[in-house]
């Protein structure tokens, strides 16, 4: 771990998952704030990379980390409509 999240050293500096995202087989919810660290460039891989058709993917317009607080109703919308599926 670095200094902060944006200065990575250490075990961690090089590790990454998307390689393994393909091995994933089933429905994916996929979910990042606006404000988010997490913006859509970085969870745009997930997307493309676990199988087509498992991924569904919200990004909550008035959050920052945390949708289940920030926009409650939305979010839990979200998550229900997923489990419909």
């Amino acid at each position: 771990m670095g200094a902060s999240e944006f200065d990575v050293s250490g075990s961690l500096k090089t590790w990454s998952v998307l390689d393994k995202l393909q091995n994933i087989k089933v429905p994916t919810l996929v979910m990042n704030g606006k404000e988010d660290e997490a913006q859509n460039v970085c969870v745009e891989p997930f997307e493309s990379l676990i199988p087509k058709g498992l991924v569904v993917r919200r990004e909550f317009s008035n959050s920052s980390h945390m949708p289940f607080w920030e926009e409650q109703e939305e979010y839990l919308t979200a998550v229900s409509d997923f489990l419909k599926k």
